[in-house]
């Protein structure tokens, strides 16, 4: 069966709920999902939910097939700890996976905009 992994961070909540939306979606289709929130250390939080830090998240995101990641933005950034996965996730070997990105946006075509000329030539 496929793997798919969702790493988001958020800071209102609203790219939790993307990302939850996506992997009911996913396992709908017979997908194993698993839904990942970044964060500064690995830990159960009140409500039943967990936080993942970025080394262990780097670690599941290696043994999916499939890897979405979403961000919230703020001045056209994202959610710090989503941007430090995006830079330790240079060093894994991500041939023959699946990836896409989902997101908020604070003004939407000005934020595409600049993600899409930071990200020119990267490869991805």
């Amino acid at each position: 069966m496929a793997k798919l992994v969702i790493l988001y961070g958020t800071g209102t909540g609203h790219t939790g709920e993307m990302a939850e939306l996506i992997g009911d979606g996913a396992m709908s289709e017979g997908i194993e999902t698993t839904v990942v929130l970044l964060g500064n250390v690995t830990e159960d939080v009140p409500g039943g939910g967990r936080i993942t830090s970025v080394d262990d998240a780097l670690t599941i995101m290696n043994s999916a097939d499939a890897v979405a990641i979403g961000s919230s933005t703020y001045n056209m950034k994202p959610v710090v700890f989503v941007q430090q996965l995006m830079d330790r996730a240079k060093s894994l070997d991500l041939s023959g996976k699946v990836g896409t990105a989902f997101g908020s946006y604070q003004s939407p075509p000005q934020s595409c905009r600049a993600h899409h000329r930071r990200h020119e030539g990267d490869g991805h």
